[in-house]
């Protein structure tokens, strides 16, 4: 009788061995569904390794495919829903950036005080991976049903820009200012040939990793002020092959060393340029009289010497209306053993 006691409850182990096993594997295994879902994937991003990313429980790209697998949506997700790219991008973007503690239309701010959802005009919106259309999403525009502006001022941003962002391939505006982002500019928003406004300032990015503007072919307005970016000035950011759209660049108050790079100059249709607050040294190039369309030049705060050239005062009496420097009397007042000699500034320091 006992030897009979001890082979039941033999059994009795190897059974539930063998249904914690299965559940184990259930927990694992994908449907076909979802398989098809994530090889469409794997092969639509231009990441090699998105499809060892999707295996790892650690990553942002786990959490967004398991969403798209088993989150909510208004119009079930199959893989040649035209919006699975971009519905997915979207979700890596708030699972990258902290989106449980962004401080507005998050989903865990939801669950903590129920409060609406509103933009930044007050109206209200639908929050980050609600079923919805994330074309209604908070910060979200669409034209003919593609992402086009992604706005999202000052909402606790935490940190790197997610790579899945170049996927957006109809984006027009990505606005992230005020923020805590950091590490670099990926390079993979320069796949976004339709991009004209990149506003990333005031936020503790370090790099950018962008090979040249030639992609970026309607890029208007760079806004990078006051980050963290260090070394000299990416002659990237102008070393183009096609005639460069940028009017509006701002590089102030970050960490650039070097000189001033002539590379600036080629693009004519610059109006405005903000290099303050640097560690920019050596003499102010007289290219910069070279740009017909300059309004305000701000280069107060750096390592600057020299004169203001001639030429770039001549364009005072036209179309430069604000012009500042580290003048030499207040440098020589003030103690810095730099300073530049110039008649013509708007405004000195």
């Amino acid at each position: 009788a006992f030897s009979v006691v001890i082979g039941l409850i033999i059994v009795m182990c190897f059974l539930i061995l063998s249904l914690l096993l299965n559940t184990n594997e259930k927990k694992n295994y994908l449907t076909p569904r979802e398989i098809l879902i994530q090889n469409k994937l794997s092969l639509s991003l231009t990441s090699p390794e998105a499809a060892l990313l999707f295996q790892n429980v650690s990553t942002y790209q786990y959490k967004a495919i398991q969403w798209i697998f088993h989150g909510k949506h208004s119009i079930p997700l199959t893989y040649d829903s035209p919006t699975l790219i971009q519905r997915y991008c979207l979700a890596a973007l708030y699972f990258a950036l902290n989106g449980d503690r962004w401080t507005r239309c998050g989903q865990q701010q939801q669950q903590e005080t129920n409060e609406t959802c509103l933009d930044e005009n007050g109206n209200v919106s639908q929050r980050f991976l609600s079923e919805q259309s994330e074309c209604s999403w908070y910060g979200i525009r669409c034209i003919n049903g593609n992402v086009a502006s992604i706005t999202i001022r000052e909402n606790n941003l935490v940190g790197s820009l997610p790579p899945e962002l170049g996927e957006l391939k109809e984006l027009v505006y990505l606005v992230l200012s005020n923020n805590h982002l950091n590490g670099a500019v990926p390079k993979q928003l320069q796949q976004l040939s339709k991009l004209n406004t990149l506003l990333l300032n005031r936020n503790t990015l370090t790099s950018i990793h962008l090979d040249s503007m030639s992609h970026l072919p309607n890029l208007n307005i760079i806004s990078l002020g006051y980050n963290s970016l260090q070394g000299t000035i990416p002659e990237e950011l102008f070393n183009s092959n096609i005639d460069c759209a940028i009017s509006m660049l701002d590089l102030s108050y970050n960490m650039f060393s070097g000189t001033i790079s002539s590379k600036l100059f080629s693009c004519p249709r610059l109006q405005k340029i903000n290099l303050e607050g640097n560690k920019l040294a050596g003499t102010i190039p007289s290219q910069f009289s070279d740009l017909h369309m300059l309004q305000l030049l701000m280069l107060r705060n750096n390592a600057l010497s020299g004169s203001m050239p001639e030429a770039v005062c001549a364009l005072r009496q036209s179309t430069l209306q604000i012009l500042s420097s580290d003048c030499s009397i207040h440098s020589q007042a003030s103690g810095r053993p730099f300073g530049v000699n110039c008649t013509c500034c708007t405004t000195c320091s």
